[in-house]
């Protein structure tokens, strides 16, 4: 049995744009059980937590922990766009990025 970090678990959900009944369906649990493992951390058995990591595309090790800088919807798009550049363009992005960040 571990303890299930409720706030991991609910970023990790949230970033992928899946509803709490989704999980729950494709667990084969109700959306209640989904929605008291994200109100607080709570142990859940060691097949309970494969099947969670399973079903959000991460490992189990990262539904333990609290994210620290967790990917929202939007960030995956932009990388996603990001991915589809040419490499020129690529390099013209990093410019841009590395531009905006230099301290003023």
């Amino acid at each position: 049995m571990k303890t299930l970090c409720a706030r991991a678990l609910r970023s990790r959900r949230r970033a992928l744009g899946i509803t709490q009944k989704e999980l729950a369906f494709y667990l084969g649990l109700h959306k209640d059980d989904i929605e008291r493992m994200e109100s607080a951390d709570a142990g859940v058995s060691d097949d309970l937590l494969a099947r969670l990591g399973g079903a959000l595309s991460c490992g189990a090790e990262r539904l333990l922990v609290p994210p620290e800088d967790s990917l929202t919807r939007a960030d995956v798009e932009a990388l996603l766009a990001f991915s589809r550049l040419t490499p020129e363009k690529r390099r013209a992005v990093a410019e841009i990025i590395r531009q905006l960040a230099r301290p003023l």
